[in-house]
């Protein structure tokens, strides 16, 4: 499985969306990325919520199968990187302005 993935297009991204908007904070000017995509792990994990899973088959096009030979660390850097590299603080934003926001 590669590591390096291009961002969604925009069909993706707002299944992106609705895989984890509900585990999304609302965004903070004194708030690192890594303090946001921080909270979206920490809401998934409270939830025992598989989200985080069919989030990374999204963003990197692969299968649970695919994800199970890595470890638990492992899929937490592609969700993180994936989280990064798709700019879900601005997801968020723009979903929330067309009226697509929880």
């Amino acid at each position: 499985m590669a590591s390096d993935i291009k961002p969604l297009n925009l069909k993706e991204a707002l299944e992106l969306y609705d895989i984890l908007g509900k585990y999304l904070p609302e965004a903070s000017k004194d708030e690192t990325v890594l303090e946001f995509i921080g909270t979206i792990v920490d809401r998934i994990v409270e939830d025992r919520s598989g989200a985080y899973i069919e989030a990374i088959c999204l963003m990197y096009k692969c299968t649970v199968e695919e994800l199970q030979g890595l470890s638990s660390q492992e899929r937490l850097i592609f969700f993180m990187d994936g989280l990064m590299k798709n700019n879900i603080i601005n997801l968020k934003k723009f979903c929330k302005e067309i009226g697509y926001a929880r």
